[in-house]
């Protein structure tokens, strides 16, 4: 294992996957080439992210912090996060007038798309020649994605994320919300 380094991570995370697989089981290999070129979408997008892993409807990012002062953190996941967003409607759109007339196909309009941001402290594993990333903010950036949030999509971005960006992003767009996380504690 390599030192710990201070990174920017970030999930982005396909919302009503799992009831769209379900609806669409009969056509499931459709099903899965559209969600799969949606997260490849995503995942072009990300700008300045390192792929870490697909996990099922997420793609996991990554991306150095100890180069990047508050803001710059938070610029980089809001342009990020934007560039996603609008990659993964497009790319949606695109798959519902382009593919075919199935089901699968033509109802990709019940995705969404959510995203949690954190910065914390990661180190890397390799285990044969997988490379992942470890740690308590690993693990918190992934419990981040269980949360009370209703709307289909939103950015969730930790408090340490927010707090470094200073006054960077205008209060009156945020609304917090505090998280019992198991091991963790209170995050908010």
């Amino acid at each position: 294992m390599e030192e710990t380094r201070r990174a920017l991570l970030l999930i982005a995370d396909i919302g009503g996957y799992t009831e769209y697989m379900q609806s669409h089981r009969t056509i499931l290999g459709h099903a899965e080439a559209a969600t799969r070129r949606l997260l490849e979408k995503v995942v072009d997008a990300a700008r300045d992210f390192d792929l870490i892993e697909i996990e099922g409807d997420a793609a996991f990012l990554s991306r150095e912090a100890d180069s990047l002062d508050g803001g710059a953190m938070l610029t980089s996941i809001t342009g990020a996060v934007v560039a996603m967003h609008r990659a993964f409607h497009v790319e949606r759109r695109l798959v519902e007038l382009n593919l075919c007339p199935c089901e699968s196909c033509t109802q990709t309009s019940e995705l969404k798309l959510k995203f949690v941001a954190h910065v914390g402290e990661v180190a890397v594993q390799k285990i044969k020649r997988r490379r992942r990333l470890v740690g308590v903010d690993v693990i918190l950036v992934h419990r981040l994605l269980k949360n009370p949030v209703q709307a289909s999509e939103y950015v969730l971005l930790s408090e340490d994320l927010y707090r470094s960006g200073g006054t960077s992003l205008p209060d009156h767009t945020m609304r917090e919300i505090s998280l019992d996380l198991e091991g963790i504690g209170l995050v908010r």
